[in-house]
């Protein structure tokens, strides 16, 4: 993935995944549980026919593009997958930081004395 610029969508799969139980038990009880639901929540890397690719962060470069904590979910245990941040037509997805004098004036409040 060379670095373009373009963000990859951040999304959240909910997704049925294997569950099992160990030692001895009845077959009944092992079979009510079902499968076990899961909430993945990362950066989408990739989309095949066969599966969804997700990190947790992403290091792009020209060289060569680091991912850390991944996740291959296949496409048949999906029940839905959801983009959760999009790029609202160029505008950043994120609050403006605050300025120094707006910090200054908050921490300034804080030391009033209460009577």
């Amino acid at each position: 993935m060379k670095d373009t610029g373009d963000k990859p969508p951040f999304v959240m799969l909910e997704w049925n995944d294997a569950a099992g139980a160990s030692g001895w038990h009845n077959i009944k009880d092992t079979e009510e549980d079902g499968l076990a639901q899961v909430f993945t929540i990362g950066i989408l890397i990739k989309e095949t026919e066969e599966y969804y690719h997700v990190a947790q962060s992403v290091s792009p470069s020209d060289e060569e593009t680091l991912i850390d904590n991944t996740t291959l979910v296949p496409k048949v245990n999906v029940v839905s997958i959801e983009q959760l941040i999009t790029d609202n037509g160029g505008k950043k997805c994120q609050e403006k930081p605050k300025t120094k004098n707006q910090t200054k004036k908050k921490a300034s409040r804080s030391k009033r004395k209460i009577s």
